[in-house]
Order: C-alpha cells, then sequence, then structure tokens
C-alpha cells in the first residue's frame, strides 16, 4: 500500500524508476530529502523516470507526514510512499532476486551474543544476510 493507493513494479514498464527508502517519517534529513525529490519531480518526469519512497512507517503516518510537509515547508510530494510494517524483506545494495538479504541486527545484548550461532552469513553482530 501507498499514499497513492495500491502500486505494482508493473505499474512502471517501460519507464525509469528511482524507489528510495528512508529510515522514518518526521525526522528532519528525510524531510529535506523529500523536498528535493519532490522540487526535481519535473526533471526526473521530463526523463520519463517516477519516483517512489519507502520506509517502515505505515501510510498513515506518510499521509501525515506529506501533509506537514505541504503545511509547513509549502511543498507538495507528488511521488507515493510505500509502507513496509512487515520489514521483511531488507534487500542490500545491488540485490538481485535469489540474493541473500538482510537480517534485522538484534535488539539486545543477550541477543547479539546469541546471534553467531545462528547459522546465517555473518560480517558482524549487527550485519548478517541469510537466504530469503
Amino acid at each position: 500500500m501507498t499514499t497513492h493507493g495500491v502500486r505494482k513494479l508493473g505499474d512502471y514498464q517501460a519507464k525509469w524508476l528511482v524507489l528510495f527508502s528512508h529510515p522514518a517519517d518526521f525526522t528532519p534529513v528525510c524531510t529535506t530529502e523529500f523536498v528535493a525529490f519532490a522540487k526535481a519531480y519535473p526533471a526526473f518526469k521530463k526523463l520519463n523516470c517516477k519516483l517512489l519512497g519507502l520506509s517502515i512507517d505505515s501510510v498513515h503516518a506518510h499521509i501525515a507526514w506529506v501533509r506537514n510537509i505541504k503545511e509547513k515547508f509549502g511543498v507538495e510530494i507528488p511521488f507515493p510512499i510505500i509502507e513496509d510494517l512487515s520489514m521483511r524483506v531488507a534487500t542490500p545494495e545491488g540485490w538481485l532476486p535469489g540474493d541473500k538479504v538482510i537480517v534485522p541486527p538484534p535488539a539486545t545484548v543477550e541477543a547479539a551474543e546469541t546471534r553467531a550461532g545462528e547459522g546465517y552469513g555473518c560480517t558482524d553482530w549487527y550485519f548478517r544476510k541469510k537466504v530469503a
């Protein structure tokens, strides 16, 4: 689900697509990035390129944030933002279907200690990958 309703990657066939993610709504850095993307939107549109945002927040939070940006900064966000409440598939840079995905980092010291024995590809306690 997005702020513009249901979207599928097939909706962007025969177009360029910039899919970008941000950690959370209502954060200063992400707000500046969204304002910049909104201002650059006409240039992307001329290139037949669509923009699509993504974060772990709900579509309701996205809508509130988009409305806040319009009210406080005078900038309308013209592109959809996808919700990812489940956070089930975290993909690293350069990911292709069939590649390993990132395992979310542990939330406690105890979990960090036991993570090594969980059978995931381990770079360090916070950075692990597994087959999707």
